[in-house]
């Protein structure tokens, strides 16, 4: 089992912890219920509004206790009923957020075999299970961290109002920490790739492997934080799209972080140049693309997807072409 260990004891990890096991009694009544009973956003949302009646400094045991209690006027509807006598059960919450993460460490395994190359496939040999720690944050939402220097994941539980659905995709939030950093070959995160392009790939992964309703509440947790400065994600979507079968541009940002080195400069000046390119094409709402907007992503394509027969991608090559193709956008003297 995976090592779990807790920053503190606060009123945000008891609702965390607590949280922890009714997310998980919530989809074992799905599994319970496959083929006779179809779970749905208005189920998450009823549980959410249930959720969300605790109130004070209670122990765990109290909380799980004050939430049957709330779960009573749903009495008779799935999966309320068995989330409510669940409830009524010993539980061992470490072990919980210990197969989640074993879960979300075979997932990544998983991607890579499917979607990686040479690179991608010899690095996923290299990752390892790495220990969780908890701790609270005065943020509303909560936050993770793949902590180089102590090797673990580091998660703080946020407030109680987001604290239910975050809970209900803690698989993709492992999943993005060992994908987005332990994953690939730098020292330090690039911030637009971990946070921006492998981010894309990530949501792909999930889209395409996991339900409707996971995809559903993936999407309502994000939404918030797609308000922000999320730019380089939506860039890291469009260029998932630049390949028709996706395959090519899967593939290709796999091996590329998959062989990173901090020491080459080829790595940044191509991630600018494709920046640049989006910044240029990434668009068509409003208005129409140019003829040279045009040639600009069928040139983009072609590079991208040039190496994909081999495996290969030449980073030096494919920068200088890139470079060649944003040249048409200089001011002319």
């Amino acid at each position: 089992m995976t090592e779990v260990t807790w920053g503190d004891d606060s009123i945000r990890i008891r609702l965390f912890q607590t949280a922890t096991r009714v997310s998980a009694h919530f989809y074992e009544a799905v599994a319970l219920g496959a083929g006779e009973s179809v779970p749905s956003p208005d189920h998450v949302e009823d549980l959410n509004a249930r959720w969300l009646l605790l109130r004070g400094d209670q122990t765990v045991v109290q909380y799980e206790q004050t939430l049957q209690k709330e779960l009573l006027p749903l009495k008779g509807k799935w999966p309320f009923d068995y989330i409510r006598t669940e409830l009524a059960k010993s539980f061992a919450h470490d072990r919980r957020l210990s197969d989640l993460n074993k879960r979300a460490l075979d997932q990544v395994r998983e991607c890579l075999e499917s979607w990686g190359g040479e690179r991608a496939k010899k690095r996923s040999k290299q990752l390892k299970l790495l220990p969780l720690h908890f701790e609270s944050t005065d943020q509303d939402e909560m936050e993770f961290f793949f902590e180089r220097s102590e090797d673990r994941i580091l998660a703080r539980a946020g407030s109680q109002d987001f604290l239910l659905r975050e809970c209900m995709i803690l698989e993709f939030s492992f999943f993005h920490e060992y994908l987005s950093h332990a994953f690939p070959t730098w020292s330090k995160d690039v911030e637009p790739v971990s946070e921006g392009l492998l981010f894309g790939l990530e949501f792909d992964w999930f889209e395409s492997e996991y339900t409707a309703l996971d995809n559903e509440l993936l999407r309502k947790v994000w939404h918030r934080r797609f308000g922000q400065d999320r730019r380089s994600f939506w860039a890291g979507r469009w260029l998932l799209n630049r390949c028709k079968s996706r395959d090519c541009v899967r593939r290709f940002l796999l091996e590329w972080v998959a062989g990173w080195e901090d020491s080459d400069d080829e790595n940044i000046d191509l991630l600018s140049q494709m920046q640049g390119i989006y910044n240029k094409t990434g668009h068509k709402l409003g208005g129409q693309l140019s003829a040279k907007q045009k040639k600009t992503k069928e040139l983009l394509d072609a590079v991208l997807c040039g190496g994909c027969e081999q495996g290969r991608w030449d980073i030096q090559e494919m920068s200088k072409e890139l470079s060649a193709i944003l040249s048409v956008y200089q001011p002319t003297r």
